[in-house]
């Protein structure tokens, strides 16, 4: 059985804003996302023959949070089968049914388990102005255009559906006054203001355009993609709750193991700072004025997985191994970091040595340097290569 079918016909094409990862990795044949098939293939049959073609059914989907999910395990089986270790997979546990992903062993008898969670944070309003969304630029980039690309700024967000070749014919009317060679002028110029910008409204949608000439030796085919530039917007950054819910979630699953317990998470925020994971294990950091003088401290509020105002918690977790947005193109350029929990009853301690880590020494959090990813699992730097979706 394999994730990927075989014996059809390929396209030579970019992936549609509303296309699922796994059905533009089946169809695409450019030749990194060929590769990408290839090593998931791989991967797939070195993993255990009694539950491969579970997690193929898995993989198998145009749900992209339930593929992300799949894709995860997957990659965590294989990149502790390279640092080889002994995986054993969903190990049975005394006094209760819940299983976790992994019990993973090393040469020198260390054991640990290991939980695989992804999290995204969007919620189910935030999934229908995305599919809205996807349909708008899946219809502007139907665009007839030889001239020029589009920049598509979102300045506020659909509510409900939007007929979207509406859109598209707004433009191309636009599109039609335009003299390239001018607008080339302007944009070579750092004019970018004097070029017109076109807003549209409907329904309390509102979205605005601007057009980015091509050069003149680019002109002679049709753009395949308009859209060159998209801005969603500013949003109110949160305190990645979700991510905290997610963990807390893990967390709990377990009641009394006597082994190191590791929650492995990927964060698909497209915005993420390292400040952030840091205040979701530890608390968020404050500032603290005193009273009797103008001078004021940093500090940390005891709002965090390991730490509340009652003091440490969830110690039955011993780390937390985070990377942000791993998706299958995004292997080589993506690095995990294991955030030890210094309150832990399970410590990590003579294993995961080779990964980035950060740990508390002297009530400071201190980085030790580690490997990269794609060194990790032997794979080339910036694996695959040349993706564009």
């Amino acid at each position: 059985m394999y994730i990927f079918d075989e014996n059809i016909e390929r396209e030579d094409r970019y992936s549609d804003y509303s296309e699922s990862h796994y059905s533009y990795l089946n169809i695409s044949k450019r030749p990194e996302f060929c590769e990408i098939r290839d090593k998931m293939e791989i991967w797939i049959n070195q993993y255990p023959k009694e539950e491969r073609d579970e997690l193929i059914s898995r993989l198998k989907t145009n749900n992209n949070h339930h593929f992300i999910s799949s894709f995860f395990e997957l990659l965590l089986y294989q990149l502790f089968v390279s640092l080889n270790y002994k995986v054993v997979i969903h190990p049975k546990l005394n006094n209760t049914k819940n299983r976790p992903d992994f019990l993973i062993n090393d040469s020198c008898g260390n054991e640990f388990y290991l939980e695989a969670v992804v999290s995204s944070g969007l919620s189910e309003k935030d999934v229908a102005q995305k599919s809205i969304l996807n349909d708008i630029f899946n219809s502007i980039n139907k665009l007839y255009t030889k001239d020029f690309f589009i920049k598509a700024e979102i300045e506020k967000y659909p509510t409900k559906s939007i007929p979207a070749k509406k859109i598209r014919t707004f433009l191309e009317n636009q599109l039609k006054l335009l003299d390239p060679d001018s607008c080339e002028k302007l944009f070579n110029l750092g004019a970018y203001d004097l070029i017109p910008e076109w807003k549209f409204n409907f329904d309390g949608f509102e979205m605005k355009f601007r057009p980015i000439p091509k050069s003149k030796e680019f002109r002679s085919k049709k753009t395949e993609k308009p859209i060159g530039i998209t801005h969603y917007g500013f949003h109110w950054r949160g305190e990645n709750k979700h991510i905290l819910k997610s963990l807390k979630t893990k967390a709990n699953k377990y009641k009394a193991l006597r082994k190191p317990y590791v929650i492995a998470i990927n964060s698909l925020d497209d915005i993420f700072r390292r400040e952030d994971i840091i205040e979701t294990l530890f608390g968020s950091e404050a500032i603290y004025t005193h009273t009797e003088s103008d001078n004021y401290s940093t500090i940390r509020v005891a709002n965090g997985l390991f730490y509340s105002k009652s003091g440490p918690r969830y110690t039955r977790v011993s780390g937390v191994l985070f990377i942000n947005n791993l998706l299958p193109w995004t292997v080589g350029i993506n690095n995990f970091q294991l955030f030890v929990n210094p309150w832990s009853e399970n410590k990590i301690t003579n294993f995961l040595n080779d990964f980035p880590k950060s740990i508390v020494e002297n009530d400071r959090l201190k980085d030790i340097p580690g490997k990269k990813l794609h060194e990790l699992m032997n794979l080339p730097d910036k694996w695959p290569h040349n993706v564009a979706c």
